[in-house]
């Protein structure tokens, strides 16, 4: 006997059935706390409506369990019975309420877990303040909930080319940007695929996580890097590339790569010196760059700052889900692509290009990823881009003097390169970060950026960017104060109350959309 999956989540409600594949348990759903009546309540609710209802203060619904594998309910002390893994027979229960809540079971072999839970407290909306992937406005959460349409029909070419012309305003350019239905990885990798061949000396600077991750691809693709090494604490020094270039009399670097936005540090690096570095030493060498955690939340300018080859995502200024990124090339690039050997098939530039001039794409796009992108597209342009980038390095100033009130260290040590994005935060020696973090999400459920390397444990990052403003930040800092407090980890109060001295200063604020349509 099979019955639909259709119960009201109550917290007095537990539901057997369902399927999960990892464990082999047919139990699911551990946002409830009761357990299985009377088989005969299930198969006549089954009987009336087709589904089992919610009868009294119990239900279940049974998806592929044996019908005489459904137990009446039995309380032995704390246990509570709710059936068996019908793969082996073994009998299964609840060891308490709360367990039952967090999506745990106890069966002979142990405590597992039925199903992810997504969200322990019961009431408010999750603080989601990592930096990135950062809140999904309910317009672009709505725009990509619209019916799938055909990808070769001529609305989705509409579509296509009004996003296209979109981006162009966000990266600042005039050339083509190729869109991806992958991570920032994958960007990653397209950018240097489609220009570069085995063996390629590349120039890479030693920022922080991503930036040795990216390092990583690198070689595993077969290229030669020259990492040069940082501090984690510092953006890429100008002047050390204008001398490792200027040292470079054979050209042998073929690409300069450089993280914008060091998601790991909250560490800016100066794009266009570095620009200007590269052309002071004349030399020929690609110039890419990572705008990742950056890109419509901190300015950046591919055309006019001299990049070949800009790599993004989707899930941080855009404003969407993870799951696109992109690539803007310069036409020096499109020239390198023609004699680059790395191979490549997927992530080639030439065909996505030829396509898109029609408004498709020579693969299946992420139709309703697409739909969020032109919605956000649309909210950028209402916004605008320097009304953006205002309110982020508003937010950005702000998160800081809460930090140096409460007496801790920014991560970043050169105020020039600090970040609108995101702030990383050192915690005092023999205070564990991770520990924090914990607390912060388990007693005020707001989730915080990790320390990830050599900062694990060390740091902890606070997110600013994407569809945020004043009373979200005020929160934010709120929820980090008073896990200060309750980690009795070393501070002064009133970090709050700087940052909020600060935002009330109705001259330095950013004029709202909502603002100029009520003005």
């Amino acid at each position: 006997m099979q019955f639909a999956a259709d119960v009201e989540r109550r917290p007095d409600v537990v539901v057997a059935g369902g399927d999960q594949h990892a464990n082999g348990i047919d139990l699911v759903d551990g946002r409830v706390g009761g357990v299985a009546p009377a088989r005969r309540r299930v198969e006549q609710d089954h009987a009336r409506h087709g589904t089992a209802q919610t009868s009294g203060k119990v239900a279940v619904s049974a998806i592929r369990m044996k019908q005489d594998r459904l137990w009446d309910r039995r309380v032995q002390g704390a246990r509570q019975d709710v059936g068996t893994d019908t793969r082996t027979s073994i009998p299964c229960y609840f060891v308490d309420p709360t367990q039952a809540r967090q999506g745990f079971y106890r069966c002979a072999k142990g405590q597992r877990r039925i199903m992810q839970k997504l969200d322990d407290h019961p009431s408010g909306r999750h603080f989601l303040q990592i930096p990135g992937p950062t809140n999904v406005p309910d317009r672009v959460l709505r725009a990509i909930d619209q019916p799938t349409i055909d990808h070769r029909g001529p609305e989705f070419a509409r579509l296509t080319l009004e996003i296209l012309d979109g981006l162009k305003d966000v990266f600042q350019t005039a050339h083509p940007i190729i869109i991806y239905p992958a991570s920032g990885t994958g960007a990653w990798e397209a950018a240097l695929v489609n220009t570069l061949s085995p063996g390629d000396r590349v120039l890479m600077f030693e920022t922080g996580h991503f930036a040795t991750l990216w390092r990583a691809m690198a070689e595993k693709l077969g290229l030669d890097v020259e990492y040069v090494p940082g501090d984690w604490r510092s953006g890429v020094d100008p002047a050390a590339v204008e001398a490792k270039l200027a040292d470079d009399r054979a050209h042998v670097y073929k690409a300069v790569c450089v993280v914008h936005n060091e998601t790991s540090t909250g560490v800016t690096s100066r794009i266009a010196a570095i620009r200007q570095a590269i052309d002071r030493a004349g030399h020929p060498a690609l110039f890419m760059v990572d705008t990742i955690s950056s890109l419509a939340s901190i300015d950046y300018r591919h055309d006019e700052w001299g990049v070949d080859v800009t790599v993004a995502g989707s899930q941080k200024g855009l404003m969407l889900p993870p799951g696109l990124s992109f690539n803007a090339v310069s036409d020096k690039a499109l020239a390198a692509s023609k004699t680059a050997r790395l191979p490549r098939a997927y992530w080639r530039w030439d065909e996505t290009i030829a396509m898109n001039k029609q408004g498709y794409f020579p693969s299946t796009p992420a139709t309703n990823m697409l739909y969020g992108l032109h919605e956000a597209l649309a909210m950028l342009r209402e916004e605008t881009l320097p009304a953006v980038f205002a309110r982020h390095q508003r937010h950005a100033e702000a998160t800081r003097r809460a930090v140096r009130a409460w007496g801790l260290d920014v991560l970043c040590r050169n105020p020039e390169e600090y970040s609108g994005s995101l702030t990383a935060v050192m915690m005092p020696e023999g205070h564990d970060a991770d520990a924090f973090r914990r607390e912060v999400l388990a007693r005020f459920d707001m989730s915080l950026g990790t320390g990830l390397g050599r900062l694990a444990g060390r740091v902890f990052r606070i997110g600013h960017l994407g569809f945020f403003n004043d009373l979200m930040l005020c929160a934010t800092l709120c929820g980090v104060e008073m896990g200060l407090a309750t980690r009795d980890v070393p501070h002064r109060k009133n970090g709050v109350g700087e940052a909020l001295a600060y935002l009330a200063q109705r001259g330095d604020q950013t004029t709202t959309a909502t603002q100029r349509r009520v003005a």
